[in-house]
């Protein structure tokens, strides 16, 4: 099994409950558009929370997604899945920041 997780920082004007709710939904949608997905879970920084630790160490971000595949190769085709390219295209005008990693299970 592949694990897959991005984190994501909304820009400063985008960082609200509303936008981050509106992306976490479409995130949750990808398993019914990408079978390859096994698992999916993902995660809102509550707002109260402050965008960087107090002393500027550590930087919060406002959305988790992590998501599981069978195989190293469905995890590879991934990007290139029409559903994923959608929320990429939709996603991006709010976005500071994406980091992921993939690693195997």
């Amino acid at each position: 099994m592949m694990r897959h997780v991005s984190l994501f920082r909304l820009k400063p004007e985008h960082r609200s409950e509303a936008v981050a709710a509106k992306l976490a939904d479409q995130l949750r949608a990808m398993p019914a558009a990408i079978p390859a997905i096994t698992a999916c879970e993902i995660g809102v920084k509550p707002a109260a929370i402050p965008a960087q630790s107090p002393d500027g160490h550590v930087q919060f971000y406002d959305l988790i997604q992590i998501i599981t595949f069978a195989t190293p190769e469905d995890c590879m085709a991934y990007p290139g899945e029409k559903a994923h390219l959608d929320f990429v295209a939709e996603s991006s005008q709010y976005m500071e920041q994406v980091v992921g990693i993939d690693y195997p299970v």
